[in-house]
């Protein structure tokens, strides 16, 4: 059986890749939230189980994200923040899908986050930024919690999905 060599998209083209190709390909990190999270009674924010992205020094990546959040308490509303390296630099929005205000903030990366203060039985968040990474490599990490605390849960549920893209 003859081995089959890697294929990439090139040009518009599809070429076999041979030993030493530079194809110019950029990193994509994919997470999916294989099972629902839950916060209760808490503000607090806290690491997100699925959202941790490993991240190279001196990089841009823009990240985009569409999740599922859902409150049988819609004054939970929703807080949100990335934690990121040292030195890195940049800026996200979490919006609400369907929303006539929207419900987002164009925040800062590294200084703090956002929060929604209502969240429906079943809403789509919406996240779109960029980070730069300074000269310090580590973890993008997405963290969240109840805007008001609230005994019901707030939930991001599973099939939600979050993605750095290279650029």
């Amino acid at each position: 059986m003859a081995t089959k060599k890697p294929l990439a998209m090139y040009n518009g083209k599809v070429k076999e890749l041979q030993s030493g190709d530079d194809v110019g390909a950029k990193a994509v990190i994919t997470r999916y939230k294989a099972s629902r999270e839950s916060v209760t009674s808490s503000t607090t924010l806290q690491n997100d189980d699925d959202f941790v992205f490993p991240v190279e020094a001196n990089k841009t990546y823009i990240i985009t994200a569409n999740m599922a959040g859902s409150s049988a308490n819609v004054s939970a509303g929703f807080k949100w923040s990335f934690t990121v390296p040292s030195g890195a630099s940049g800026r996200a929005n979490v919006n609400r899908a369907g929303a006539t205000d929207f419900g987002g903030a164009d925040v800062d990366m590294t200084t703090g986050g956002g929060s929604l203060v209502n969240i429906n039985t079943s809403q789509l968040l919406i996240i779109r930024g960029y980070i730069t990474i300074g000269s310090t490599s580590g973890n993008v990490v997405f963290q969240w919690a109840q805007h008001t605390s609230f005994a019901t849960p707030t939930y991001l549920e599973r099939g939600s999905i979050m993605q750095l893209t290279e650029v």
